[in-house]
């Protein structure tokens, strides 16, 4: 028998694996990859109105006739033939994960205590003072502002650009 790319041939009837909580679902490979990287075409056969699709070799993970085994082994995913699933009801707020929202108070403590910078390099200055870095070196040309150098490097302590920002003009120029 030839061996077989992926272990997946067009024709073939897999179980599709979508999203989290969702069940296995029956799925005919139109077209199968040529390596374990390449996308596979299938068409999910419990639905009619549903027009084929490219999915990851991952999404297939065995041969329908074969799931009953991978979901003995996989008891986190179910199967829409089952007679207890009942998809599940979408809530009407946005849920988060308990991981998701302690990634974020922990970045907001950090970036909370993070003390304010001391100096800026010349492209931060510029963003933090609104302006183009060009304008910042005509500014150390014409002698306006003054930066520190840490070797050749310039950089822009926080108290001279705000002195430099209160030294401009109010108006345009005329």
């Amino acid at each position: 028998m030839p061996q077989r790319p992926l272990g997946i041939r067009a024709g073939e009837k897999w179980a599709y694996r979508g999203g989290s909580g969702q069940p296995l679902r029956p799925a005919l490979v139109l077209k199968a990859g040529a390596h374990y990287e390449a996308l596979i075409r299938i068409r999910l056969l419990d639905d009619p109105e549903h027009t084929a699709m490219w999915v990851r070799r991952a999404k297939l993970p065995c041969l329908w006739d074969d799931r009953h085994d991978w979901l003995e082994a996989h008891p986190q995913y179910r199967d829409s033939e089952d007679p207890e699933f009942l998809p599940e009801p979408v809530p009407d707020e946005i849920t988060v994960s308990v991981d998701a929202l302690r990634r974020v108070i922990r970045e907001e403590i950090q970036a909370a205590m993070t003390p304010p910078p001391v100096a800026y390099s010349l492209t931060d200055a510029a963003r933090a003072t609104g302006v183009s870095v060009e304008t910042l070196r005509r500014a150390v040309r014409s002698n306006v502002l003054v930066p520190n150098y840490v070797g050749r490097k310039p950089i822009f302590r926080v108290d001279e650009l705000q002195r430099w920002v209160r030294s401009l003009p109010d108006e345009v120029a005329r």
